[in-house]
């Protein structure tokens, strides 16, 4: 059919979503269908299934056995489930510190800030634009991760295309593309609700004030913490003991100091444990830190994301 009236005729596209309907109602598990094609047989449409997880604490995953049910040519993908290829990059980046450096960051950053609207609007499964020191390559037996600085494009099931778009260019501004899975989800809550686990932007606070909740830290002593500006959790008068002293273990005189998640004083979220005053610039710029150790159970295993 592709051949007779093109890909991107309107013949083929009202035929293909009536099949994705028809597909979609063949089980209860199927959450969603596209019809794509490859570069490789750009004639030939695949349809690509995302499948719906089991929940946990069910009978094991269920196995659908769509090719008892459905004559089209098609590839399964449980939601949620992406190839490992960019955890995996990540890894790597880590273990050998590889990082961009400045000049690098800047232009890869105004690449993306350049094309990515015009790319979200070609690309309906485009989720997540980034920057990248290295490029991966045949992620499988043949993997090789180049040291490349590219612009990664995270979308729904690599190689597959939907039938209504053109792929990806294999560069802009002459920075080369490396495409891999993954998808952004939105939370969906407000800094000011209870949350569990916490995030970073939350919104904490002390006994007389509040603010929001930073990035999480591994403190040799302490364990996970979070990180937060001093004046969220203190009064004026702790304030001035910390200008003073420089430095602040808790609790103090054994009193412990509550921090609370929102700042309601309701939902206790852990205690501060130390503060920290910096000066910059020789003058008397006060940027207190204070780190919050949890009580609250973020996560499975307890730690924070």
């Amino acid at each position: 059919m592709c051949q007779i009236f093109g890909r991107k005729s309107k013949a083929i596209i009202v035929t293909c979503k009536a099949i994705c309907e028809y597909i979609k109602s063949k089980h209860v598990a199927i959450a969603h269908v596209w019809a794509a094609y490859t570069i490789e047989n750009p004639q030939r449409i695949t349809f690509v299934i995302t499948v719906k997880q089991k929940s946990e604490g069910t009978k094991s995953k269920e196995s659908v056995r769509l090719e008892k049910l459905i004559q089209y040519s098609f590839v399964k993908q449980y939601a949620g489930d992406f190839s490992l290829e960019g955890s995996e990059v990540i890894k790597q980046q880590a273990s050998h510190a590889a990082k961009l450096d400045e000049e690098s960051y800047e232009n890869l950053q105004t690449c993306i800030s350049k094309h990515s609207e015009d790319l979200m609007k070609k690309h309906k499964y485009l989720s997540i634009i980034s920057a990248c020191s290295k490029r991966s390559k045949g992620f499988g037996a043949s993997w090789e991760l180049l040291p490349e600085k590219c612009i990664v494009l995270y979308v729904q099931k690599k190689n597959y295309i939907p039938i209504d778009e053109e792929p990806f260019e294999a560069s802009y501004d002459s920075i080369p593309v490396d495409v891999r899975e993954g998808v952004f989800i939105p939370y969906g809550h407000t800094a000011r609700e209870k949350l569990n686990p916490v995030r970073m932007g939350c919104q904490i606070g002390g006994d007389c004030s509040s603010g929001t909740l930073g990035c999480f830290i591994d403190h040799p002593q302490y364990g996970v913490c979070g990180l937060t500006c001093a004046h969220v959790l203190l009064n004026p008068l702790e304030l001035l003991h910390l200008e003073t002293y420089g430095m602040m273990k808790w609790p103090l005189h054994g009193m412990v100091k509550n921090v609370y998640q929102p700042a309601d004083n309701k939902s206790v979220l852990g205690n501060v444990v130390q503060l920290i005053r910096k000066t910059a610039l020789k003058q008397y710029l006060w940027n207190g830190c204070g780190f919050v150790q949890s009580h609250r159970q973020t996560t499975e295993n307890g730690k924070f994301p």
